[in-house]
């Protein structure tokens, strides 16, 4: 197995209990930081497929702004329909 890594920026880039979108290459990512706990996930939710640049980080999960659907955000395993499917975490 080949296992690449990418810069994404120094944890203290990253404040914490909150996400930020970063570019790696021609991807959109999202980091969320929750208490120094991270987690990487594409910047897109499942059900549409808009970015999480607007949206919020809120009581441990990362929600959709366009239609308020929810995630886990440490797995991104969908807790909040519509969407039904988890965000691939990396």
């Amino acid at each position: 197995m080949n296992a690449a890594w990418l810069d994404l920026g120094s944890t203290g880039e990253f404040a914490a209990d909150r996400h930020a979108v970063v570019l790696a290459g021609d991807k959109r990512l999202v980091v969320v930081n929750l208490g120094g706990e991270f987690a990487v996930f594409p910047d897109f939710c499942t059900h549409d497929y808009t970015s999480f640049e607007s949206g919020k980080l809120q009581d441990g999960s990362l929600v959709c702004p366009r239609h308020g659907g929810r995630f886990c955000a440490r797995t991104g395993q969908a807790r909040k329909a519509p969407p039904r499917h988890p965000l691939p975490a990396f």
